[in-house]
């Protein structure tokens, strides 16, 4: 559907959409995964996880390079 679609829409809106799309997929992860306790209690070790999880990202994301092609 997204291919018949997405034909018709400005491509300046793409990082729009995905973000819409990318918010959906964040908020339907964190409800799986904060919500699935027993009596909703917060789970503490996995707050944790999560936030380990996406600071070792931020980590290798930050410090992460591609090699250098030499021009000759």
């Amino acid at each position: 559907m997204g291919m018949l679609l997405g034909n018709y829409f400005n491509p300046d809106l793409q990082p729009y959409f995905l973000a819409i799309v990318g918010g959906i997929f964040l908020h339907i992860s964190s409800v799986i995964i904060f919500e699935s306790n027993k009596n909703h209690n917060i789970d503490w070790v996995k707050i944790g996880l999560v936030v380990l999880g996406v600071s070792l990202a931020l980590v290798i994301h930050l410090f992460h390079q591609h090699p250098v092609a030499h021009s000759h």
